[in-house]
Parts: structure tokens; C-alpha cells; sequence
């Protein structure tokens, strides 16, 4: 028994560092989200483990959790106003967005509003409403 409850000890250990390593990687590189496949290559372990640690730390998959980083640092760019001359779909280039109009639908989806209604209010000087959760949403 007490030889199940290490190795589970174990598992969990090595999951919440995996965990840790993933955010420190993208707090270290903020303006682009490496493709899971990169990450997990320098992290040396494979889809399932990474899976797992993901799921079982952070409660999301790792490719959720990159969309959701996404979506805040570019409503955090649109609410500060650092769109720049370009943009929903120069900000959303910078940020590694391909399809700007998937984009929009996640973030309507996400925040209850589209990313130029956002921008809009920022550029008036308005505040944007709180970000509306869905159960099971972190």
C-alpha cells in the first residue's frame, strides 16, 4: 500500500513540475505560444504525460490552456489600448493568430463580446464588463 501511495506521490510531483516549466516557458516568451509538440520535445516527455500534467494541475488540456493565455494577453492589449495602427487583425498577427475571424468567435465566446466592441470602448474610454464564466472554466 504505502508503495502505490509513493509512486502516486511521485506522478503528482512530476506532473506539478511539468506544470511549473510550462508557465515559466510561456511567461519567458510571452509574445509567441510555442506548438505543444516543441514544448513537450524540450520537456522530453511525451503527448499523454504532458496530457495528463496539464489536465491534472492546471484542470484544462495544454492546448486549451495556450488558447485561454491567448485570449487574455489580447484582450489585455485591447483594453490598454496597444492595438495599434493595425488593428483587430495586426494584434492578432503579433499574437500568432492565423484566422482572425476563429479568433473573434473564441473571444465573443469567452468574454460575452466581440474583440472590436472591446476596443471600441477602450478607444472612448470606457471599461470593459467582467469576463463571464462558464461552470468548468478556471
Amino acid at each position: 500500500m504505502a508503495e502505490g501511495a509513493e509512486q502516486q506521490g511521485r506522478v503528482w510531483q512530476r506532473y506539478l513540475d511539468l506544470a511549473v516549466r510550462f508557465e515559466e516557458l510561456l511567461q519567458a516568451r510571452p509574445e509567441a505560444s510555442p506548438p505543444i509538440a516543441e514544448i513537450r520535445a524540450a520537456f522530453g516527455v511525451s503527448s499523454a504525460v504532458f496530457g495528463a500534467s496539464c489536465r491534472q494541475q492546471l484542470g484544462i488540456s495544454p492546448t486549451r490552456y495556450l488558447r485561454l493565455r491567448r485570449l487574455q494577453r489580447l484582450r489585455q492589449a485591447l483594453v490598454t489600448g496597444d492595438a495599434g495602427e493595425d488593428g483587430l487583425a495586426g494584434l492578432a498577427r503579433c499574437h500568432g493568430i492565423r484566422d482572425v475571424g476563429r479568433f473573434a468567435a473564441a473571444y465573443q465566446a469567452f468574454f460575452g463580446e466581440p474583440p472590436s466592441a472591446t476596443l471600441r470602448r477602450t478607444r472612448l474610454g470606457g471599461s470593459p464588463p467582467p469576463r463571464r464564466r462558464r461552470p468548468g472554466e478556471p
